[in-house]
C-alpha cells in the first residue's frame, strides 16, 4: 500500500524533474518535501488498509490485529525518541539519512493535517490535483488553509501534547 500511494501521487505530478539531494537520493521537488512524500505514503497506507477492513472490502489475515491508534502510538514513540536530537526541525528539510526520520515525522504530520481539516482523503483528492497548476506549497495552502511554515510551527506544538491527546485525532480504525 505504501508504494501504491507513491504511484498514485506521482501520477498527478506532470513535471518529471529530479534533483539529487545532499544524501545522494533522487527526489522530485514538485511532489513536496521528502517527509510529506514518505509520511503520506505511510499514513495513507495504514489508514486505508484499516478502513478497507472496517468497511468489509478487505479481509485481514488472522495475525493482523493492530488498530490505527496502536500503530500510530508506536510511530509517536519513535518520534519522541528522536526529537531530542532535532528539536528545531523543519519538516521541509527532513530527508533520508536525517537525524529525524522523515517517514515517522511525516506520518504524524499527515495525520495532523488531515484531522485539522476533517478530511482523510484530502491529500489525494484535493492537494495532488492542484499541484500542477499551483505548485506544491500553494496547493498545500489552498488545501489546508495554512502556510507550510505555520503548519511546521503548529506541528511542533502538537508534538508537545500528551500522547492520549495526539492519538485522539485519529479515526477509530
Amino acid at each position: 500500500f505504501h508504494e501504491y500511494f507513491h504511484v498514485v501521487n506521482s501520477a498527478y505530478v506532470y513535471d518529471a524533474e529530479y534533483v539529487v539531494d545532499e544524501t545522494g537520493n533522487s527526489v522530485r521537488p514538485d511532489m513536496g518535501p521528502t517527509a510529506m512524500i514518505e509520511g503520506s505514503a505511510n499514513y495513507l497506507s495504514n489508514y486505508t488498509l484499516r478502513k478497507l477492513i472496517s468497511d468489509g472490502a478487505y479481509s485481514a489475515s488472522s495475525g493482523f490485529q493492530t488498530t490505527l491508534r496502536e500503530h500510530m502510538r508506536s510511530v509517536m514513540e519513535r518520534v519522541q525518541e528522536l526529537l531530542p536530537n532535532c528539536p528545531d526541525f523543519d519538516l521541509k528539510d527532513l530527508n533520508y539519512g536525517n537525524n529525524c526520520d522523515p517517514y515517522a515525522f511525516g506520518e504524524w504530520g499527515i495525520a495532523y493535517l488531515l484531522n485539522r481539516i476533517d478530511n482523510q482523503d484530502a491529500y489525494q483528492d484535493v492537494l495532488f490535483p492542484l499541484i500542477n497548476s499551483m505548485g506544491y506549497y500553494a496547493a498545500f495552502e489552498e488545501t489546508f488553509g495554512i502556510t507550510f511554515a505555520q503548519f511546521n510551527s503548529d506541528f511542533h506544538a502538537f508534538l508537545d501534547q500528551d500522547i492520549d491527546e495526539q492519538l485522539a485525532i485519529l479515526p477509530d480504525l
